[in-house]
């Protein structure tokens, strides 16, 4: 009888266990974007940082390559409009890009096009990416999409 009693104990607790609707293992803690340009006369980086809690912007950014060692600093917070329209961002991002921890997707700046630059925040992983602002081969339809949608956001968002 108490094997019964254990069984049911043990169901009705698992049925009580619901998913939380909410909960997308999508989402990211933050992500830092913009673009860099080698060769320009000003505005040459731009870079902004999203979390759920705020959005914010680095002025301070001089080198024009955005290299893997760039820590981002907060230098302005952005209005809560503007935050609300790279929110979405912490949803989109595709995961092909949750795979390995630092690429580079064609030739970012090599002919004076500029480039995208990306850092994914998730507990306990950081991602970083360079993407080329032409269309290369090695860029997948969903990372073409996501650094489309980083552009218009920057441009909604300046």
């Amino acid at each position: 009888m108490r094997i019964v009693w254990a069984i049911i104990t043990v169901w009705v607790l698992l049925a009580g266990c619901k998913k939380d609707p909410d909960y997308d293992a999508t989402v990211v803690d933050g992500i830092t974007f913009g673009t860099f340009y080698g060769n320009c006369l000003k505005n040459c980086v731009r870079v902004y940082n999203v979390s759920p809690a705020v959005l914010q912007i680095d002025d301070s950014v001089t080198n024009a390559t955005l290299n893997w060692v760039y820590v981002f600093k907060a230098t302005r917070t952005m209005d809560k409009t503007k935050q609300n329209i790279a929110i979405p961002l912490l949803k989109q991002v595709p995961a092909e890009l949750m795979k390995n921890s630092t690429t580079t997707f064609g030739s970012p700046d090599s002919h004076d096009q500029g480039g995208v630059y990306i850092i994914i925040k998730t507990i306990p992983a950081i991602y970083r990416f360079r993407i080329d602002m032409d269309d290369t081969p090695d860029q997948s339809a969903e990372v073409r999409t996501f650094k489309q949608r980083v552009l218009d956001v920057m441009k909604q968002i300046k």
